[in-house]
């Protein structure tokens, strides 16, 4: 049997490939700093050495110690988001990528993994959620979501997203990137500003 050759057929491969285009048009278009970038799996030792990474960088920056919390929670939960709630590959992996950078002064934290095509709705009806609910309601979702942990043992889910949004004081920006008939790329971006 003769197979077309594709050299960008693997979903890791066309992930990589977003990460890389998203990498480069925030260096050349928006002169961004790069503070942290990783694509691949994210694994629990990967998120221990990129938060001590990150601490040690927003330091040498300068930012008070109120703003590197509230970046290092954010970092926090957008990894366990793609390690709790990320989709597999072909090759059983969680492919994702995260990235960390500072524009003018703005930090924005980009968190992107695979999610299965028939979630997409949901998910985005569950963040246009969130962007429309004031931090008072968001907060009481988070306990919610947190009560129903304790009650059902189940994995909290999406609450994360709401502690980034509480620690942001920002909107949540996502898209979803169609990778083949089963998997899209989601992309979460979270803003931190003074």
């Amino acid at each position: 049997m003769l197979q077309s050759i594709n050299i960008f057929s693997s979903v890791a491969d066309k992930v990589k490939i977003q990460h890389e285009t998203l990498r480069t048009k925030l260096v050349k278009e928006e002169k961004a700093n790069i503070i942290a970038s990783h694509y691949g799996v994210i694994s629990q030792d990967l998120i221990n050495r990129l938060a001590d990474t990150i601490e040690d960088i927003l330091l040498s920056f300068g930012e008070d110690k109120t703003k590197i919390k509230r970046i290092f929670s954010i970092f926090i939960e957008g990894c366990r988001n793609i390690r709790s709630h990320g989709s597999f590959d072909e090759q059983n992996q969680q492919t994702a990528f995260i990235m960390v950078i500072r524009v003018k002064g703005v930090y924005q934290l980009y968190f992107s993994n695979l999610i299965d095509n028939n979630d997409i709705e949901s998910v985005n009806a569950y963040i246009e959620s969130i962007n429309d609910s004031n931090l008072v309601d968001i907060k009481l979702m988070h306990q919610s979501s947190l009560l129903n942990y304790v009650q059902n043992q189940k994995d909290g889910s999406g609450s994360g997203l709401l502690i980034m949004r509480l620690r942001s004081f920002n909107q949540l920006n996502s898209n979803f990137i169609n990778i083949n008939e089963q998997l899209s790329l989601f992309t979460v971006k979270v803003e931190v500003l003074n």
